[in-house]
Order: C-alpha cells, then structure tokens, then sequence
C-alpha cells in the first residue's frame, strides 16, 4: 500500500497534467519525482480532476425553440 498523498504532490500533480496533458503519465511522474506513473493516474481519476477539466469546456448552446403554429378559429 503506498502512502498517502501530500498537498504539494496534489498541487504539483495537477500542475504537470495542466502542462502535460493526460497522456504522458512517465513526465508527469518524473516531474513530480516521488511517485510512479500508475500512481499519478489512479490519483489523477481518484480526485475527480477529469471531470474538473471537463466541466471547464463549456456546454454547447441549446438548440433552438421549435417555430410555433398559431391555430386560428374560424
């Protein structure tokens, strides 16, 4: 079992991945220098920062209200 994360691990973790990206687990881990690169991406996905950067992009703009039909009584 490893041992728990420190807060500048985590502020140097999210800090790689915003310069890194998500794909390069080996630089991350080399930059951070005290964890693996499996470690760095199971507590990438642990705190949720995936969902974080998501949230970020914003959602794309609804769709436009149908056109309306006036139905008139003669």
């Amino acid at each position: 079992m490893s041992r728990i994360w420190t807060s500048q691990e985590v502020r140097d973790l999210m800090s790689s991945v915003n310069d890194l990206g998500v794909r390069n687990w080996q630089a991350i881990a080399n930059r951070i220098g005290t964890r693996t690169a499996k470690q760095c991406r199971r507590r990438y996905l642990e705190l949720g920062i995936a969902n974080f950067v998501r949230q970020r992009i914003p959602p794309p703009p609804p769709p436009p209200p149908p056109p309306y039909v006036l139905f008139l009584e003669l």
